[in-house]
């Protein structure tokens, strides 16, 4: 299955893409209150200010493209169209 580098560097970013499901992606302080940027949405302490559902459908897109694009290695002219 892994015989070009693409697929390797495909493998990396699936993994790194799938990493920020479980990590906040930044924390920012306005008005002396701490917001957390997640996948799920910018929260302030327990409260959802911003709904990330979008961010997370693409995400999941994204992820399911590299996996599909990953399997179809032996087809090299349909890999590259996408």
């Amino acid at each position: 299955m892994i015989q070009r580098i693409q697929t390797a560097f495909l493998i990396v970013s699936t993994l790194l893409l799938g990493f920020l499901f479980q990590y906040p992606l930044a924390d920012i302080l306005a008005a002396n209150e701490l917001y957390v940027f997640k996948i799920g949405g910018i929260y302030k302490g327990e409260e959802q200010v911003f709904n990330g559902l979008p961010i997370q459908i693409f995400l999941i897109l994204i992820i399911l493209l590299h996996i599909f694009v990953i399997f179809k290695y032996k087809k090299r002219i349909q890999q590259m169209r996408i």
